[in-house]
């Protein structure tokens, strides 16, 4: 009898434990529906028609370089990159949402369009000094000469803010240099302006909607979903979404000046150091001055661990620096990232120098440059015993 009890005992906690686990699978999206080729090319479809209204707008008349345009392409660059880098919050709708918005007012021919930039809610403010320096080159009488760097550099600094936030200062530090970057190059811009040009920028004194701080510390509260908006769930694929915006290289070639083949990493890490990002301003005046070429980003890592985190690491890697070169002026169709993970080491060795000449990223240009890229280690971070 006692038997009999334990064993009607263990098949109703079995009976249970299946109810249980049932409950809990059906709340989850079956495997294949997670993730899908068809999704991933509709996402990227939704964002290439925004894209290509903004195109439009400038057929139309508005030029490149004016703010809004330049500030609703870098929404959309925003949100692209993040999509591809397989963000879970709701920062690519938001920044989607926000180029929708100004891409709207540009259709519609408004001639007062705010010029207040809000930080997301996934966002928050850092660099305030930067922040008050876009607030007063928009009132500088020469801030059509600079206009366009001074959209970018704002959206800059959200996203920036937004890394910060999520995942700590050394993931935004890369997002940070790109905004100084932005900062500098916008300031000789204006205060070198031309008196003859500087005057129609105070067309656009009165369409500030706030001054000073203020105008830093707007955030959050977005309006209603538009409903034209793109609807974009981000992806574990960020391959996928990565090749299907990048372009087959231009035909013939174009002249190259001094440039690097190569940063490296620290072990386990994908972020950039100060001496990497010096080495990527390089390559991006150099493919700033050759529009004609392109170049794919070749991931590694060095060969200890696992496959798949390698080929993760690797990865994220490229990624980090797209981010950067996308920041830096580069078009993301000229792009492109592969990984390798710990497959084709540089150096065969199992020593601390050879690991950490492996965990690079290639720069591979085509058409190929006329001068040949310069093979550097200036950035090699040596791991401690």
């Amino acid at each position: 009898m006692k038997q009999r009890n334990h064993l009607l005992s263990f098949l109703l906690f079995l009976y249970v434990a299946t109810i249980c686990a049932i409950a809990e699978g059906q709340s989850l999206t079956p495997e294949q529906a997670r993730i899908t080729d068809e999704t991933i090319s509709s996402d990227i479809r939704s964002i290439n028609r925004l894209q290509q209204r903004l195109a439009d707008v400038n057929t139309q008349g508005t030029p490149i370089a004016s703010y809004h345009f330049a500030k609703a392409q870098a929404w959309i660059d925003m949100a692209m990159d993040e999509y591809s880098m397989n963000d879970r919050t709701s920062v690519i709708e938001d920044a989607l949402r926000q180029a929708y918005d100004l891409i709207s007012q540009l259709e519609d021919k408004k001639n007062a369009i705010g010029m207040t930039t809000i930080i997301l809610p996934t966002s928050k403010k850092i660099r305030p000094d930067l922040w008050q320096k876009a607030v007063d080159w928009k009132k500088h009488p020469g801030f059509s000469c600079g206009e366009d760097l001074v959209a970018q550099l704002e959206v800059q600094l959200v996203w920036a803010g937004h890394e910060d936030n999520q995942l700590g200062w050394r993931h935004a530090k890369p997002y940070l240099q790109a905004a100084e970057r932005l900062a500098r190059e916008a300031g000789r811009k204006i205060e070198a302006c031309p008196a003859t040009t500087a005057a129609t920028a105070l067309v656009n004194a009165d369409s500030v909607a706030v001054e000073g701080d203020e105008e830093e510390e707007v955030s959050a509260g977005f309006p209603a979903a538009c409903p034209a908006c793109p609807a974009v769930l981000p992806s574990a694929n960020s391959e996928i979404a990565a090749k299907a915006v990048t372009t087959q290289p231009s035909p013939g070639t174009s002249p190259g000046s001094a440039s690097a083949d190569r940063v490296h990493f620290a072990l386990n890490q994908y972020s950039l150091s100060a001496r990497s990002a010096a080495v990527l301003e390089r390559v991006a005046t150099v493919m700033r001055a050759n529009p004609d070429i392109t170049v794919e980003l070749q991931g590694h890592a060095d060969e200890r661990g696992r496959e798949m985190f390698n080929k993760i690491l690797s990865k994220q890697r490229a990624e980090v620096v797209r981010t950067y070169l996308v920041a830096a002026g580069i078009q993301r169709s000229r792009i492109s990232v592969k990984a390798f993970g710990k497959a084709a080491p540089y150096m065969r060795g199992k020593d601390m120098v050879s690991y950490a000449r492996n965990r690079r990223v290639e720069f591979s240009f085509s058409p190929p440059l006329f001068v040949s890229p310069l093979q550097q280690f200036d950035d090699v971070q040596l791991e401690r015993k």
